[in-house]
């Protein structure tokens, strides 16, 4: 594994020419790249990129690798290959580490270069635009409808607190059917609203400081110095409650300091 984490200085490949060919690796069980011609409007993708490429009767999400691998056979006329449907521009690409790592677990794993491409790319959930959420609220101001019953009354005074709710949420709270909030809808008393996207808040280094003890701090000066070279492996050992999570934290926030990301990966068996 020597050479595989040092230091990538140099300069990332560039995109291909106009009228060339781009080596694809598609996540299928073969151990080869694919030429594909460069589209035919717009920009020619990097390598890293992912891009949407025909594929016998189906179009398949790859990866635009930076040089041919494996055995593509005789040579292929351009005339004879099919062109780059798509660039996923707005997918982050891997980086040239994520290529060279990918043709390392191949080879190690003695796995189909595809396929470990495939574990790369996760589910095609992540390639798709997130569908928006609507929810329902009340109308402030509406009328009332001509025909009030008791299920409407309550959905109504659930909705009163003004709280944008699932139409299925407000149908449980109100104890009525999402039939009578469509009818609340249609009659204007209840409107449906676009829920906002869920972020998840963007960690910060800026932690509140923590009162170590003598061991604890040394084991902490020691994390944060391999978090500084950003290479190395590190075993740390002590007991329930010894605060360990708390020593590896401050490793954390070091590497997020430093504009880098971190992993932690748990003792799950899912994993």
């Amino acid at each position: 594994m020597v050479g595989l984490l040092d230091s990538l200085d140099g300069e990332r490949p560039a995109a291909a020419a106009a009228g060339t060919r781009v080596p694809i690796l598609l996540p299928v069980a073969l151990d080869q790249t694919y030429d594909y011609l460069v589209p035919i409007e717009g920009d020619p993708p990097l390598p890293g990129q992912f891009v949407i490429v025909p594929f016998g009767p189906q179009s398949r999400i790859g990866i635009a690798w930076d040089r041919a691998v494996g055995d593509t056979g005789k040579p292929v006329p351009d005339k004879k290959l099919k062109a780059i449907a798509h660039v996923l521009h707005e997918v982050p690409a891997l980086p040239e580490l994520s290529l060279r790592f990918a043709e390392w677990v191949a080879r190690y794993t003695l796995t189909p270069l595809g396929m470990v491409a495939r574990m790369m790319m996760g589910s095609n959930a992540v390639f798709e635009p997130q569908k928006p959420r609507f929810g329902i609220r009340l109308n402030e101001g509406a009328a009332e409808p001509p025909r009030m019953t008791p299920e409407r009354r309550r959905a109504i005074d659930v909705a009163s607190d003004g709280m944008v709710r699932a139409k299925s949420a407000l149908a449980a709270e109100a104890q009525c059917t999402t039939g009578v909030v469509d009818g609340l809808v249609k009659a204007g008393v209840l409107v449906e609203v676009a829920i906002p996207e869920k972020r998840f808040p963007e960690p910060k280094a800026q932690h509140t400081e923590v009162q170590f003890a003598d061991a604890q701090a040394a084991a902490v000066h020691t994390m944060k110095a391999l978090a500084d070279t950003g290479s190395g492996t590190l075993l740390l050992d002590g007991v329930t409650g010894s605060g360990k999570t708390e020593v590896y934290f401050e490793a954390v926030a070091r590497t997020l300091e430093r504009g880098r990301q971190v992993l932690i990966m748990l003792p799950e068996i899912a994993l």
